[in-house]
């Protein structure tokens, strides 16, 4: 293995352990909760849960009925698993990407090739714009072919997925595919740092004068960080999926998992990243587009778009809607920073400021995905239990209604107004720091956007509205 390169104090500006909320008590204090995270079922058990049911919804994609309102894979992946991503993430940060059905198949793949690689430079600096891509392109992909409405398109991704995460596998140790590239890290690392619980070091003097290092290097028995994080170093949930190793691999004890004032690390992160805030507009506009898309008024959009250009094929006038949207808002968030920053603190400012953003697109996001569940989830563990009782043939589930009722989508505004409240309140506070850029007086751009932002996810959100699957 390389030799580990961790720079010293004087190199770079380490966090501190202890600056964390006065009541981050740490649930590995509570004795139940730290034997099973150090026991051989964390995180194997929910490892083989997943995997199990990532293999039916494979077989149920390929081989059980077409209609997706009865077949397993699309009512438990896109009406059931999908919804509730989001809020695994606020609860319990990216835990999911350490129990997701991918990780063993990438497991199996590097003992049998054992890699030596660690990734390089390329994927270390172009990996957020790499996931970022590959969401952009799912997305735009799904409203091509109706992946989610199609019980062959979901397990075709879910395989497409599979193999190139081996892929990568074997050319890299680690999880390369899960730090780097993979298109549902886009989101999961962003929504992570809203997590109610962290994972750091509660000692520095433990850490720097620890030699082994094996929260990253690993021990005899336990393998490294497989996201290649140093739980010293560490100010955020990014790139933690709280997969326990360094944990069970500390000689030391050095490690809490500590419950936290969800968000706070949004403006006190020591280093923010232009691509992630790039990505944080690009969710603006996917979650925008994807509740648009299940209201009426969309409908009527594309047929007046249509009726009065000299666009023909409606897959051509959403991309090209799509394409829109996405220079729409990069441009006003490029001429939002420009006016709020600071002279030659430009750069600065896009990154800094892109996380205030965050809460608003949670929300949101939220709001969109508890539509589903709430209109479409008992409906879709009806269908699941029908398709396992007759997997080769049409079962008979109900038939899902044609429309939302107005009532699960009014009760989202307040969690929208939440959201936007709380992205206010974070713009507010990275903009006392020194280092995010703002010039003197110039947090007001920032402000007039999110509150722009409110008002037209509000507005969505009020609009009458179609199930995803209308069959």
């Amino acid at each position: 293995m390389p030799a580990l390169k961790i720079k010293s104090q004087s190199q770079r500006a380490r966090p501190s352990p202890r600056a964390v909320d006065a009541w981050g008590w740490d649930l590995l204090a509570i004795k139940p909760v730290r034997r099973f995270m150090v026991s051989r079922w964390y995180p194997g058990a929910f490892q083989a849960i997943s995997l199990v049911l990532f293999g039916m919804v494979v077989y149920f994609g390929l081989f059980s009925t077409i209609r997706p309102a009865y077949n397993f894979a699309t009512a438990v992946t896109w009406n059931l698993w999908w919804p509730l991503l989001p809020l695994s993430l606020v609860l319990m940060g990216r835990m999911w990407c350490t129990i997701c059905p991918l990780v063993p198949p990438i497991e199996l793949a590097q003992r049998l090739a054992n890699p030596t690689r660690m990734p390089g430079q390329f994927l270390r600096r172009y990996g957020v714009w790499l996931m970022g891509l590959t969401f952009i392109f799912v997305t735009w992909a799904n409203r091509m072919w109706s992946i989610i409405s199609s019980p062959r398109a979901t397990a075709l991704l879910l395989l497409a997925l599979l193999g190139l995460a081996v892929v990568v596998a074997v050319l890299y140790k680690r999880r390369a595919f899960c730090r780097y590239i993979c298109p549902i890290g886009t989101f999961t690392g962003l929504y992570a740092m809203t997590a109610a619980v962290e994972l750091r070091s509660n000692s520095a003097a433990t850490c720097d004068g620890c030699k082994g290092k094996e929260c990253y290097r690993g021990s005899d028995t336990v393998g490294g960080c497989p996201l290649y994080q140093y739980t010293r170093t560490m100010d955020s949930n990014r790139n933690c999926n709280l997969c326990g190793q360094c944990i069970k691999s500390c000689p030391h004890g050095a490690v809490e998992l500590r419950l936290r004032t969800p968000g706070r690390e949004l403006w006190l992160l020591g280093t923010p990243l232009l691509g992630e805030a790039f990505l944080v507009m690009m969710l603006v506009v996917v979650v925008y587009m994807q509740t648009a898309d299940m209201t009426t008024a969309w409908a009527d959009y594309m047929r007046w778009l249509l009726g009065n250009t000299a666009l023909v094929d409606y897959n051509l006038a959403f991309t090209l809607t799509f394409v829109a949207a996405i220079l729409a808002v990069m441009g006003i968030y490029l001429l939002v920073t420009r006016w709020a920053s600071a002279p030659g603190a430009w750069r600065r400012n896009f990154a800094a400021f892109g996380y205030a953003y965050i809460p608003l697109i949670l929300a949101v996001h939220l709001g969109h995905n508890f539509t589903h569940l709430v209109s479409e989830g008992p409906k879709a563990l009806s269908a699941a239990f029908w398709s396992v009782l007759n997997p080769l043939g049409t079962a008979t589930a109900p038939v899902q209604a044609a429309g939302i009722p107005m009532l699960n989508q009014a009760w989202m505004v307040p969690l929208v107004l939440l959201g936007g409240t709380g992205s206010l309140y974070t713009a507010w506070r990275i903009s006392q720091k020194p280092a995010s850029g703002g010039g003197k007086g110039k947090l007001l751009p920032h402000l007039i956007f999110l509150l722009v932002l409110t008002v037209l996810f509000v507005q969505l959100f009020l609009l009458p509205m179609n199930l995803r699957h209308a069959h």
